[in-house]
């Protein structure tokens, strides 16, 4: 993993390390994420509405079907557990494109959890 911000493409921190596990149906397709962190208690949350998302730490993932490197649909969840979707177009982000999903965030003393 690399780090987006700050740092765009620097290796993720040996403080932050992050794991992912990703399965599917025929029908769905599930994601989890471990971010741990050496000092969670500076894990910055701030629950917004869908598709607001503040400065806050949040896990991010795009998955391009097209397989063409610049039309994704992107997916957020910060650690507060708000939502965002958007549809991507090179830098472009459409957020008024909306689908239906759902995720869960969990905190402990090793960092937060995203599903």
């Amino acid at each position: 993993f690399v780090m987006f911000e700050p740092g765009n493409g620097n290796p993720s921190r040996s403080t932050h390390t992050t794991e992912v596990k990703i399965g599917y149906t025929d029908r769905a397709l599930y994601v989890a994420a471990y971010l741990f962190d050496s000092n969670p208690s500076r894990i910055r949350r701030e629950f917004a509405q869908r598709d607001n998302i503040p400065i806050v730490d949040y896990f991010l993932i795009d998955i391009n079907t097209y397989n063409d490197g610049e039309n994704q649909t992107r997916f957020y969840v910060t650690a507060a557990g708000t939502i965002a979707d958007a549809r991507m177009k090179k830098e472009n982000e459409d957020f008024a494109y909306n689908v239906v999903w759902d995720a869960k965030v969990s905190m402990d003393d090793k960092g937060w959890y995203v599903e």
